[in-house]
């Protein structure tokens, strides 16, 4: 899921990355709004997720969700999987709606760790047991949402596709 600064506009992908590195490389905490459909139901377009950085020498666990550039793009994905090799820790991060993984990536490519997500004047801290029930949730709804997805592939027209999917995504996050 595609993640940026609140409002409408920002900076380009690569500059933005880099304001967010540097932010956090300060010890500072940020927030960012959702702006992608790869999370839903977990987390659709809007929320407001605020970051942290991570503590030296911190290797996230499988499930955290973390904040990384994929495809010149700074994304908000789940922690899949984790590895070591020669070189230090490398780990795996996908959405909950693309079919397919990000590719392997070093550790150090993380730029923060999601620690609190807001929709409206709601906070809820990712360690909640109320986050952690709803992350379960979303989980198991998201094959269920992948065959929706392909099935609009096939029926809707191309140019209307996104649209739908944002409105389906509406609710989740009502």
């Amino acid at each position: 899921m595609r993640i940026g600064p609140p409002g409408d506009s920002g900076p380009p992908p690569p500059l933005l990355a880099e304001m967010v590195r540097e932010h956090l490389g300060k010890g500072r905490r940020i927030s960012l709004r959702t702006g992608g459909l790869s999370m839903i139901p977990l987390l659709p377009p809007g929320v407001l997720l605020t970051l942290r950085p991570l503590d030296p020498g911190e290797v996230p666990g499988p499930g955290s969700l973390v904040a990384l550039v994929v495809q010149d793009h700074l994304v908000c994905h789940l922690l899949r999987d984790r590895r070591k090799t020669p070189s230090g820790t490398e780990i795996q991060t996908a959405g909950l709606l693309p079919d397919h993984p990000d590719p392997w990536t070093d550790v150090s490519e993380v730029l923060g760790i999601v620690c609190e997500v807001r929709l409206g004047s709601r906070a809820l801290p990712v360690s909640s047991e109320a986050f952690r029930a709803w992350q379960t949730l979303a989980r198991q709804l998201a094959p269920s949402l992948r065959v929706l997805k392909r099935g609009l592939r096939l029926l809707v027209p191309p140019g209307i596709r996104r649209r739908v999917y944002r409105l389906l995504a509406t609710p989740f996050g009502s």
